[in-house]
Parts: C-alpha cells; structure tokens; sequence
C-alpha cells in the first residue's frame, strides 16, 4: 500500500513541480516570499511582505502598446487557498485564490515559484497568541 501512495505521488501532476519547506517563522516566510518575487515574478515591482500582508506594484496591459502600473494589496488572512505551481508554457504560474478574486504570479523558474507557494501557505495560517500580542503592541 504504501508503495502505491510513494509510486502515485511520482507519476501525478505535479511530478516534476519542485517543493519548499514551510518557514518556522512568519517573519522568515515574509523574507522569502520578498526574495521570490522581487528576484523572479513577472510583472512585479516594489514588493513588499510584511507578516500580515503583501504589497507589490504589477503591470496591466490596457492595450498592445499601453501599459498600466495598479498598486495591488493582498492580506494573508483572507486568503482561501493556493494552488501548486505549474508550468502551462515557459512560465510557471502560481494561483493564489483569495477573498477579492484571483491572483497569478508567474516566474522563470519552479523552486523560486515553490520558495513563494510554501511562504503564502506559512503567513496564511493563523496567527498564534504569542505572534498577536507581538503584532498588537507594534
């Protein structure tokens, strides 16, 4: 039996997709979350992760020659869920699915796209009581 789970896990989808180990702290998952898209996101200026939400300027195509820079927010907390990164074409796309609507980033390489899905995945738990009374006082 569990030979079929190890054997199923490397034939499924998500074969190839690299995986990251959950940050211990919210501070280090904002850390690399910062790192992963400030270094290989697509389309993604002025990133900044705090533990409580994420902040980033992303570039919208208003027409074939136009573009338009929108200030994006995104709060942990409202976070539904987040999918495993795939790589459709030459990019990998990382969906994260969230109160507001849908936001996809999309990087050159899979371990950076892994590096932000597992620190995503770390700041959207809840917070513990030691890290509200920490964030409450600042």
């Amino acid at each position: 039996m569990l030979l079929l789970t190890l054997t199923a896990c490397a034939v499924g989808p998500y074969a190839d997709t690299p995986t990251y180990k959950l940050a211990e702290t919210r501070t280090t998952a904002a850390r690399q979350l910062n790192e992963a898209l400030a270094f290989d996101a697509i389309g993604v200026s002025e990133v900044a992760a705090d533990e409580l939400k994420l902040t980033w300027h992303e570039y919208r195509n208003i027409t074939a020659k136009r573009k338009q820079l929108i200030d994006r927010e995104l709060d942990f907390r409202k976070i539904y869920s987040i999918g495993r990164p795939e790589q459709p074409g030459e990019l990998w796309e990382l969906n994260v699915y969230a109160s507001g609507g849908t936001v996809t980033f999309n990087f050159k390489e899979g371990e950076d796209a892994a590096k932000a899905e597992a620190a995503l995945r770390r700041l959207m738990q809840p917070l513990t009581e030691a890290e509200q009374k920490a964030f409450s006082n600042s």
